[in-house]
């Protein structure tokens, strides 16, 4: 049953029920299991082994028992070597699947099991957004683990469609209301600056002195600070001139502080009970902070800026995320139907062509 000297062959291993095969690999000569009884599908799972070897694609026995916890480990490793600022994140979504699927082995991931899993989610009534972000962290483990030659493939993954894009954005003078309402100087800065910049609250919190240029008046951002990763900066003008004036008044409190924005010199920290009361103060529901994001981006957009430069100044990287952003409000669309309306009104309603006339 040997086949071609240096080409690897298959034979009957005493006390076993399948037939084996002999390949070169590296210099070494592997022997393994085909799982197969016949001649036939012998050779097939040997040619299949040759085949990954000529084309680089070949990872090792090994991989077969690689699990499900052994590359969510690396991806957690190398999101702490690099570290990435979604690593609190990431540290949710493995412990999310371990809890569900780290004892299996990569091998058997594929797309029925995950289908069965989303399953498994729908019906435990998990957000179909959260679903795909799990099912995305695990892709990006395996991806890692067949670049380390500890999986063989990644399988096809499904995608579950989101309908959560959320769509609300505060009105300025509301805006003014709400951070009258908040309790301090510090908190009230804080928030100013979102609605101003764009800027992520995870952002505005690691904003330090280092970063602030006082003769340029420049304020950046490192790129190991930012969310996307690459470093910005802001511009002072107008109100924010003002605003940096209060941050250093309120440093000489607190000299100690490196951070621009602060709370009596402690981190802004979870304030949303005072965001939530603020808004209660002010008449205000189902605002979110985040919505001052959305805020700045259409009021830059409104405003003239265009959205090359408004994307530089809120960190957006791709055009389809910059849209969900830029909401069009009831008075956008009023005025374009004002403004339609009055471009109609100046055409005239008597048509200049005669009609043929059919003849008799």
């Amino acid at each position: 049953m040997k086949g071609a000297k240096g080409f690897g062959y298959i034979y009957q291993r005493p006390g076993s029920p399948f037939l084996w095969a002999s390949y070169p690999y590296r210099g070494r000569q592997i022997r393994e299991s085909t799982k197969a009884t016949t001649r036939q599908g012998a050779l097939a799972f040997l040619k299949a082994r040759l085949l990954e070897i000529d084309s680089g694609t070949y990872v090792g026995r090994q991989a077969e028992g690689t699990t499900v916890r052994d590359v969510l480990a690396d991806l957690r490793r190398d999101y702490e070597i690099h570290k990435r600022a979604s690593f609190r994140t990431i540290t949710g979504h493995i412990a999310a699947l371990n809890a569900e699927i780290g004892d299996e082995r990569c091998v058997n991931v594929t797309l029925p099991l995950l289908n069965r899993l989303v399953q498994e989610w729908q019906a435990a009534k998990r957000a179909d957004a959260t679903s795909n972000r799990l099912l995305g962290t695990l892709r990006h483990a395996l991806r890692l683990g067949c670049d380390a030659k500890k999986v063989r493939h990644v399988p096809k993954f499904p995608h579950l469609r989101e309908n959560n894009a959320r769509q609300g954005f505060c009105e300025w003078a509301t805006f003014h209301v709400v951070l009258a309402h908040l309790p301090d100087d510090g908190l009230r800065d804080f928030v100013e600056w979102a609605a101003r910049t764009a800027m992520c609250c995870g952002e505005i919190r690691k904003l330090t002195w280092q970063g602030y240029d006082r003769e340029t008046g420049v304020v950046r951002l490192p790129g190991k600070d930012a969310k996307t990763g690459k470093p910005r900066r802001i511009v002072l003008a107008g109100p924010l001139i003002a605003l940096m004036a209060r941050r250093i008044e309120a440093r000489k409190t607190h000299p100690e502080c490196a951070l621009i924005f602060h709370r009596h010199g402690k981190p802004v920290r979870d304030f949303r009970k005072a965001w939530a009361n603020a808004c209660t103060a002010a008449g205000v529901t189902g605002l979110r902070f985040h919505d001052l994001r959305r805020t700045a981006l259409r009021n830059m957009v409104r405003a003239g800026v265009t959205q090359t430069v408004a994307m530089a100044i809120s960190g957006h990287r791709t055009d389809t995320v910059f849209r969900r952003y830029d909401i069009t409000s009831d008075d956008d669309l009023r005025a374009a139907m004002e403004k339609t309306t009055t471009y109609l009104d100046t055409l005239p309603t008597t048509p200049t062509v005669a009609p043929l006339r059919r003849s008799a």
